[in-house]
């Protein structure tokens, strides 16, 4: 699936989202493919705030496949749905949270982490902020997207 395909199928939720008053914001590797750091993205991730997990649940469920649940010792997020449509997944998180060495780090999607905005096709698509996506990226282990993200010369706020 090319790029344009997948961007198409973001502006489809985009559209349900927004129509539904949604909270939500793009992270993960889209989030960093907005902010010109990568040059592709295999998925989309998608952060909800929790007041409105079970509509947005219902409002990709209209659309996607609603892909079995999968247990993970080191992600205990509160809502972790994933979703196929076209080929395409979609991770719907709310609450996200990862366990390393027993201690919990909480991350909610509020909104002053939603630090920009941009439009595609006239369709409003919050990006959630990449400093935070870098925190994430570091407590996942993710060495490989850390150096992206401080490659990029951005602006980082700590979140630890």
């Amino acid at each position: 699936m090319n790029i344009n395909e997948k961007l198409e199928i973001l502006n489809i939720i985009a559209i349900k989202f927004n129509q539904n008053n949604i909270t939500w914001a793009i992270g993960g590797s889209l989030l960093l493919y907005f902010n010109n750091i990568t040059e592709h993205f295999n998925d989309i991730d998608l952060m909800i705030c929790e007041q409105d997990a079970i509509k947005a649940k219902e409002l990709l469920s209209d659309i996607a496949i609603l892909l079995p649940q999968k247990n993970s010792e080191q992600f205990k997020t509160k809502h972790f749905y994933q979703f196929n449509l076209n080929n395409l997944n979609i991770d719907l998180m709310v609450g996200f949270t990862i366990i390393i060495n027993n201690k919990t780090h909480y991350y909610p999607l509020l909104n002053n982490d939603i630090t920009n905005i941009i439009t595609i096709n006239n369709n409003v698509l919050p990006l959630q902020s990449l400093s935070l996506w870098r925190t994430l990226y570091q407590l996942m282990d993710r060495v490989d997207k850390v150096k992206l993200i401080d490659d990029s010369n951005y602006s980082l706020n700590k979140y630890i």
